[in-house]
């Protein structure tokens, strides 16, 4: 889950432990979380020798949308949850030799 984009949260500091137990996050994979953006990191080893490093991944998340129905008179903030999906295919650049 990442949160709503907040300019004032860019400053707040938050304990990356916090952070965890809020959001269920793998320390495994999950780096950091500030304001609404999420570091995370993961291992690619090579499978051939030479050549480009290239891998692919699938990066699924809920986004809790919170927008005010204003539009419609009422007061009443409207809250839905999303699930976004993002394909992502990354080149890594050629593999570097243990020289």
């Amino acid at each position: 889950m990442l949160g709503a984009r907040d300019e004032a949260a860019e400053f707040d500091e938050m304990d990356s432990s916090t952070s965890a137990e809020m959001f269920n996050d793998d320390p495994r994979f999950v780096v950091n979380r500030q304001a609404n953006k999420l570091w995370f990191r993961v291992k690619v080893m090579p499978k051939k020798p030479l050549g480009d490093v290239k891998f692919s991944m699938i990066m699924q998340y809920d986004y809790k949308h919170t927008a005010t129905a204003l539009v419609r008179g009422s007061q009443e903030s409207e809250e839905q949850i999303v699930t976004l999906k993002h394909i992502m295919h990354i080149n890594l650049g050629p593999v570097q030799s243990e020289a």
